[in-house]
């Protein structure tokens, strides 16, 4: 009765529980793992700065990166080509485009072989000159994730997004670590690093470990749990469902997830709201404490009754009450999870 009550209280919260076990898990959790877009950011980058090297037209080289980035289901390629879109550009035909996960995409455009994604990954197919490099360092110290553009192994310039941090996020991130005793928090990005520390440092997560695939994300999980941490990790897209699956507690944001991280986590935030998960672990600590109260109380009234019977001293009505009693107290002290009587949330 106390996790069906739980769960139907999370639910109203806009927390969706599959089932009563994971409020015990959650009370074990020590350490937080954080996808960074879509989860502590809004997950709705926009185009910031396109900055085209000398004789390259600004527009060209956005339609250049939104022509390889059109097919893509990454928002920062959704970015590029309703940023392109809006200005109404014609892009040119892409061919033979391939999307190299946590990089970026590569293909051949009027003959050239094109890329476009992070300084390091077309550094192995161009020389990056240095005042790219140091525009790129300038552009990720302010938190944007910068884009790499390259045409036939010249580049053509810096396309720089920007994706601002939830207006829930700090504090959600303060009352994990300050009411609900979490002392790891750390966010998980394939970003620059420059660009994470930034965003981790405006979230208040205590660590951030940046220019992760999505292999590296469950490796960091892994050593954490090696670690001793029981480890919930929040994220919400296809990327993220391995880190889900390999976190103690899996949780998807909701609406906003993909239908893969949806389907692995073990709870989803329906309105995309991070304020709902310190609530919801709030809420589990409340749960189990209920869950002992109840088994302690009948516990007691079954072990007296059953001493005052061997001693000649238990009447009918107390065999009773220890049985069907206790049992409806029970029920009813398990259903205050339910309406929220006696508690703050």
């Amino acid at each position: 009765v106390s996790f069906v009550s739980a769960i139907t209280r999370a639910a109203r919260m806009g927390v969706l529980v599959k089932g009563g076990a994971y409020f015990d898990i959650a009370c074990k959790v020590d350490a937080i793992t954080f996808d960074k877009t879509g989860t502590l950011t809004s997950g709705s980058p926009v185009v910031s700065d396109v900055c085209p090297v000398h004789g390259v037209l600004a527009d060209d080289l956005l339609g250049l990166a939104a022509a390889l980035e059109a097919n893509s289901t990454h928002p920062l390629a959704h970015a590029v080509v309703e940023r392109a879109g809006a200005l109404g550009l014609a892009l040119p035909e892409a061919s033979d485009v391939t999307e190299v996960v946590g990089n970026g995409m590569s293909g051949v455009i009027e003959g050239q072989a094109c890329l476009v994604g992070k300084v390091a990954f077309v550094s192995e197919h161009a020389d990056v000159p240095n005042d790219v490099t140091d525009q790129v360092d300038r552009l990720t110290a302010t938190g944007a994730t910068a884009l790499v553009v390259v045409r036939a192994a010249h580049v053509e310039g810096v396309i720089a997004l920007a994706d601002t941090l939830r207006p829930s996020t700090p504090e959600a991130i303060r009352r994990l670590r300050v009411d609900d005793g979490v002392a790891t928090l750390v966010m998980l990005t394939g970003d620059n690093a420059r660009a994470a520390e930034a965003i981790g440092h405006a979230a208040g997560v205590t660590d951030v470990a940046a220019e992760l695939l999505p292999d590296g994300k469950v490796d960091s999980i892994h050593e954490l749990q090696a670690g001793g941490h029981k480890v919930a990790h929040v994220g919400d897209g296809i990327n993220d469902a391995p880190a889900l699956a390999a976190a103690d507690l899996g949780v998807t944001m909701g609406a906003a997830a993909s239908d893969t991280a949806l389907e692995v986590a073990d709870i989803a935030l329906l309105s995309g709201d991070l304020a709902q998960l310190p609530s919801f672990f709030e809420l589990s600590r409340k749960t189990m404490n209920v869950v002992r109260e109840n088994i302690a109380f009948a516990l007691v009234v079954k072990v007296v009754v059953m001493v005052m019977a061997i001693m000649g001293a238990a009447s009918m009505f107390m065999a009773v009450f220890a049985d069907t009693g206790v049992a409806l107290i029970v029920i009813v002290n398990g259903m205050r999870l339910m309406t929220g009587i006696g508690r703050r949330w």
